[in-house]
């Protein structure tokens, strides 16, 4: 197995980016826009979906044939994208570091109980061929977690997505009823190492049939706008448990707006040079 990261952060800083966003706020769009265009280590699909593979002693020499695998597997489901929105899929594409913590932890987020496999992760993904830079991370898991976060991780840095939040209830209302009345193979795959993991879609399916799909939609508006509204004022608290020079604060529509202009933002905010190497593209 990879070396775990020492007990003490202090003593081995892996120099840690934690992107902070709500759910559909378009934390993975920046995350992939970050891993492609920055030189920085990010968790991807194969990290995420190979986990049990690259933690073993022969992981890493294993890992460009775990990676066509888990390829094809996409390409023999027909999946090519998420479905929820337009984020191409592949073994390099950027995911939440919640899946693994839920594997082999048992729990979405990081916490205690967590922090190991957090740290194994941490060891693991920059020896997979990831540039030398910082590591990226994105879990909105954690979005309530960030005072934690902060004390825990004395060396890391923040990145705070913010969206309109009609449009993030907008987003979360439409992935719901697509889960409801449509397949879903790659949310499936992430599930499924879950343990009574399919009950997640399966719930929206019998919460479709039993309403209707009109007042399902309603129902989930309802619940869903008061859920983004607890989630907004954890948000807010985020913020303020950060320092000024630790943190960086963009909006998703300004974002979309000027893309380059703000990774060149990043870059400065994360330190890096700008004749290093980007992320995979792949």
């Amino acid at each position: 197995m990879v070396p775990p990261l020492p007990d003490t952060e202090r003593d081995a800083d892996p120099s840690l980016v934690f992107i902070i966003g709500l759910h559909r706020s378009g934390t993975t769009f920046l995350y992939q826009t970050m891993a492609d265009g920055l030189p920085v280590a990010a968790v991807r699909l194969v990290h995420v979906l190979c986990w049990r593979e690259l933690s073993a002693p022969e992981g890493p020499s294993t890992l460009e044939t775990l990676r066509a695998a888990l390829n094809e597997t996409f390409r023999a489901r027909g999946i090519s994208d998420r479905k929820i929105d337009r984020i191409h899929v592949s073994a390099n594409t950027v995911e939440e570091y919640g899946w693994i913590l839920r594997y082999a932890g048992g729990s979405m987020s990081l916490r205690e109980a967590t922090l190991p496999v957090f740290r194994e992760l941490c060891s693991l993904v920059p020896r997979t061929g990831e540039p030398e830079g910082p590591l990226v991370l994105k879990n909105p898991w954690d979005t309530g977690r960030v005072a934690w976060l902060v004390t825990t991780f004395p060396s890391a840095r923040f990145v705070f997505l913010s969206r309109d939040p009609e449009a993030i209830l907008r987003s979360q209302v439409n992935a719901a009823v697509s889960y409801a009345t449509e397949p879903h193979p790659f949310l499936g795959l992430l599930l499924a190492p879950i343990p009574r993991g399919w009950l997640y879609l399966a719930v929206h399916r019998w919460g479709r049939l039993l309403l209707g799909t009109v007042l399902f939609r309603a129902a989930v508006r309802v619940l869903l706008r008061a859920s983004i509204r607890r989630e907004l004022k954890k948000f807010s608290a985020a913020l303020s448990a950060v320092p000024a020079s630790r943190r960086f604060e963009l909006a998703y529509e300004d974002l979309c707006t000027d893309p380059p202009g703000w990774l060149q933002r990043l870059r400065e905010f994360l330190g890096t040079v700008p004749g290093d190497s980007p992320g995979r593209k792949s």
